[in-house]
Order: C-alpha cells, then sequence, then structure tokens
C-alpha cells in the first residue's frame, strides 16, 4: 500500500528548505562581502604608498629640472597630516626656518593622505622590524623617519637624503616608503607577517 503524502507534510518541508538556503546564501553574502572589504582596504594602502612614491619621484625630476634642491616635508599629524615639496629659494638648501620665513617656498598645494585614500594615515600600526635594519619599531611610534625636520631633500645632482615614511590602511597592514641617499632610488615595501619580513611591492 503506498503512503499518501499531505499538502501540509510538503509544505513544511519546503519552508524549511527555503529558510535552509536563505541562512546558507546569507553566510555566504556576509563571508564574500568581509573578504571584498578586506580586498579594498589592502588595495587602497597599495595605491597611498605608490602615490607618496610618485610625489618623491616628482620632487626629484624638478629637482634636476630647475637646477635646485627641492624637499619634501610631512606636516601635521594623524589624519591631518599632508606632503607638501618646497623649493630652495637662496642656494644653501631647505631649512624650516626658510620655510617659514618663505625663503624656501612651497612648490605646489599640500596633499593630503586621508582626502584622496580614506583610512590609510601615517602611522605604525605594529612593532616591525625597521626597513633600513635599524632595531625594532614599536607600535605606535613616530612613522616619519626622515630626520629631525621631516622632510627628504634631492639635490640638482639627482641624490637626496635618506629615510622612510610608514603607513596603514584600516586593516593594519604595515606599508613603508624608502628613500635611498646616493642613488635617491625610491621602494615601496609591505610587511607580511606570515614571513615576519618586508616584501618589495
Amino acid at each position: 500500500m503506498l503512503e499518501r503524502t499531505t499538502t501540509a507534510g510538503v509544505a513544511g518541508r519546503s519552508l524549511v528548505d527555503l529558510l535552509f538556503a536563505i541562512a546558507l546564501m546569507a553566510i555566504i553574502a556576509s563571508t564574500a562581502m568581509a573578504s571584498f572589504a578586506a580586498g579594498t582596504t589592502r588595495l587602497r594602502s597599495d595605491a597611498a604608498a605608490r602615490h607618496v612614491a610618485q610625489l618623491l619621484r616628482e620632487a626629484r625630476a624638478r629637482a634636476v629640472r630647475d637646477a635646485a634642491t627641492v624637499a619634501v616635508r610631512v606636516e601635521g599629524v594623524g589624519e591631518r597630516s599632508s606632503l607638501r615639496a618646497y623649493r630652495d629659494g637662496n642656494g644653501n638648501g631647505i631649512r624650516t626656518t626658510e620655510i617659514a620665513a618663505g625663503t624656501d617656498p612651497a612648490a605646489g598645494a599640500a596633499w593630503r593622505m586621508t582626502d584622496e585614500f580614506p583610512g590609510v594615515t601615517f602611522r605604525v600600526p605594529r612593532d616591525v622590524p625597521a626597513i633600513d635594519d635599524a632595531g625594532t619599531i614599536a607600535a605606535g611610534s613616530d612613522p616619519v623617519r626622515l630626520g629631525p625636520a621631516d622632510l627628504v631633500s634631492f639635490s640638482p645632482l639627482g641624490t637626496s637624503s635618506s629615510g622612510t615614511v610608514y603607513l596603514a590602511g584600516r586593516d593594519g597592514v604595515p606599508y613603508g616608503v624608502r628613500v635611498l641617499g646616493a642613488t635617491a632610488r625610491i621602494r615601496i615595501l609591505a610587511f607580511d607577517a606570515a614571513r615576519d619580513a618586508w616584501v618589495e611591492r
């Protein structure tokens, strides 16, 4: 004798199946959204580091072209920090006192990173080895390692002072933009926590 399935039984099973499918889709969607958000944050940090490097390269090119020292200085702190280029106005190099006096004038408008790359700031989000092998840099310490004047200077010969600026986005992955003095080579690095090492981008 064949069993008869009631309409109520079929409807009950169909509703359970539907609810299960909806719950499964919600889990998959939330996981995908989290991965997408993390990827977007990483791309933004990477783009910000590349933009900082490009501003430094442009300053070097301007110094060679104009046969005058050009410097890029980090000004302000946190989300209000910005980069601005200055040109040597009297032939003795870039000096903070002469920037303040207007002798070394600004060579363009200030660029604020958070205006273009929200959530990315100059900061050290975690303890990391210094890119220049000078020990460990503690989380929360000064991310601008360009000397006491917080600037990197490019000469008409294409050389520069040395230093590193550190930055990070909301995901806390540290990036570094490093300038090497003798050659003025500019490197972009990201810290790989799994390898506990800086990796060139």
